[in-house]
């Protein structure tokens, strides 16, 4: 009986994490002013799902903060999720070249 405690801790350490939707309900395009947005982000392990790709990710933070950053043939991706869920998602696409921002809230 002393080890089932152990156990039980290994066993939800290490289960993978649950995928978390993020919601951007503001888009910020260029220099041009902020309008309202309903695109969404999937977080999923070392993958990033949106309305157009999958890109995967590498992933660093800290406690408080974490971020994923990937790339495409097409563009850079950086999206920074607060431990109280607050998001930002950046895209920089490579023709043009071509900033995208948005400002939401990601939930497991």
């Amino acid at each position: 009986m002393k080890f089932l405690p152990v156990v039980l801790i290994t066993l939800l350490t290490a289960a993978p994490a649950l995928a978390e939707t993020c919601t951007f309900t503001t888009e910020c395009f260029e220099g041009e002013a902020c309008s309202d947005a309903n695109y969404t982000v999937t977080i999923d392990g070392a993958q990033l799902i949106t309305d157009a790709e999958t890109i995967s990710v590498g992933i660093g933070g800290s406690d408080e903060l974490s971020v994923y950053a990937g790339a495409t043939q097409n563009a850079f991706h950086l999206l920074t999720r607060t431990k109280a869920g607050d998001a930002r998602y950046a895209t920089h696409i490579f023709d043009g070249p071509l900033m995208v921002n948005y400002i939401g809230r990601c939930e497991e």
